[in-house]
């Protein structure tokens, strides 16, 4: 039985971001949401360039379904790996509160091209991932030519072994 305590460091200050981050996750799979963006404040506050603090504090705020905060952390998120060319994950939600929240199909397919270039740089042999980007898009809109040819593409993709 997996505790919290496994993540208790008491000789080092700041704590490590590793062992923040596994007690926040161990907060998530207890759904004690807000336990675990206590905790991924915390750490982005003492680790400000961590991309992974963000992205899960990100999903926290999703689970909360708090869209505001979720997308200024999404542009943090962006903010922040802008040298590196980008974030997929934050490109992801920020296409998904287009097409669910704003309703901006236009803005959404020129994101969603933008998030292909990013899986073509980052992950250009990772199939499954591309198959798995595409559900929720598939899911949602279909309607609008731009999208649906995003999304057919990834699809097609995610066929070539």
């Amino acid at each position: 039985l997996m505790t919290a305590n496994v993540f208790t460091c008491r000789t080092e200050q700041p704590k490590p971001l590793d062992a923040m981050l596994g007690k926040a996750r161990y907060y998530l799979s207890r759904h004690n949401f807000s336990h675990a963006l206590d905790l991924l404040n915390q750490a982005v506050a003492s680790y400000p360039g961590s991309v992974s603090a963000l992205l899960d504090k990100m999903k926290v705020q999703l689970a909360l379904q708090d869209w505001e905060q979720a997308m200024e952390t999404t542009q943090r998120c962006l903010l922040t790996t802008q040298d590196q060319g980008g974030c997929v994950e934050a490109t992801s939600l920020l296409v998904l509160e287009l097409l669910v929240k704003e309703g901006s199909r236009e803005e959404a397919a020129n994101r969603l091209a933008d998030l292909l270039v990013l899986l073509d740089r980052f992950e250009p042999k990772n199939h499954t991932l591309y198959y798995e980007m595409s559900l929720p898009y598939a899911r949602i809109v279909c309607v609008h030519v731009y999208v649906c040819v995003h999304v057919c593409w990834w699809v097609g993709v995610s066929c070539v072994c």
